[in-house]
């Protein structure tokens, strides 16, 4: 795949090794964590299907390294992005969506990333949302969400301070949502979605209900499609868990039935302190709110 072929073969060829890992892991896994110096090579490929599939790919390679080892390879990322100097765009587009992949996984070992690098890695990709265009924007903001399929995101640390990423972003977000950049609003849409889905915070639920939302009037199917996903996520009824939307081929259109489904799936194997029931109470609130907003904004 690497030394020859179309764009159109390379996409494919990755998406077959997705699917092929994402039903016999314990055999594309292992022998793929040892090919990383070839694998880092794929998320600055040029053709932007084969670019997010290998950033999919390299996170899940990098579940079975060492914590030490993952951790590393998040800090080369963000470091590699970080600063003032010019970035090929390939490449940095795909070294976003393989930092989302692989702090997600990272943040649900036992034990997890250091605070600081979780930090680290997460004021990178606020940074991008703030200061790139909106296809870097929106591709960050997949990334954050791809680690809130996972954790609730925590506030971002400054010294002494700190903030939360919505209240951050709220301003560039809505600026970003009003553009005409169909592909980046879509991806910003879902990514509500994914960050909220074990968020129990009333005012980050509140901020992104509003968000969606102000997509209502949109004419671009797409977008409403995205937006109805986001507040499916919201809502609480997606039956597909963290591992479904981060380790496979998914998109929502496979499950057709996804409304009917039981949604406890999505929550399995994160039932630390309780949260399960922290979630599903802010989910009664998000209900309400969101019935609130489909009488009041759409008459």
């Amino acid at each position: 795949m690497v030394s020859g072929g179309s764009a159109k073969l390379h996409a494919c060829a990755s998406r077959a090794l997705l699917a092929i890992g994402s039903h016999t892991p314990q055999m594309i896994v292992p022998h793929y964590a040892n090919k990383l110096p070839w694998l880092k090579q794929l998320p600055s490929h040029r053709d932007i299907d084969t670019r997010e599939t290998a950033a999919c790919l390299l996170g899940m390679a990098s579940s079975s390294l060492p914590v030490t080892a993952a951790s590393a390879l998040i800090s080369e990322l963000v470091s590699s992005i970080s600063g003032s100097r010019k970035i090929r765009f390939d490449y940095h587009y795909g070294a976003i969506c393989a930092i989302g992949y692989i702090t997600a996984d990272c943040t649900c070992r036992t034990p997890p990333i250091p605070e600081i690098l979780l930090q680290s890695a997460l004021k990178c990709l606020v940074n991008v949302v703030k200061s790139e265009s909106a296809t870097l924007a929106s591709v960050a903001m997949q990334a954050l969400g791809h680690i809130g399929l996972r954790v609730p995101l925590p506030s971002i640390a400054d010294d002494s301070t700190s903030a939360d990423i919505f209240v951050v972003l709220q301003e560039k977000l809505r600026k970003l949502l009003s553009g005409d950049d169909t592909k980046a609003i879509q991806k910003i849409a879902v990514s509500f979605g994914h960050v909220c889905m074990k968020e129990t915070s009333s005012s980050r639920l509140n901020i992104a209900i509003d968000l969606v939302f102000s997509l209502c009037r949109s004419k671009v199917e797409d977008v409403r499609f995205a937006a109805g996903e986001a507040l499916s996520f919201l809502w609480g009824t997606i039956p597909v868990t963290a591992d479904t939307i981060l380790k496979t081929n998914y998109t929502l259109s496979m499950s057709s039935n996804y409304l009917m489904e039981n949604m406890s799936t999505s929550l399995t194997g994160y039932n630390s302190n309780g949260m399960i029931e922290d979630i599903e109470i802010s989910r009664a609130s998000v209900r309400n709110a969101i019935s609130r907003k489909l009488i009041d904004v759409l008459p």
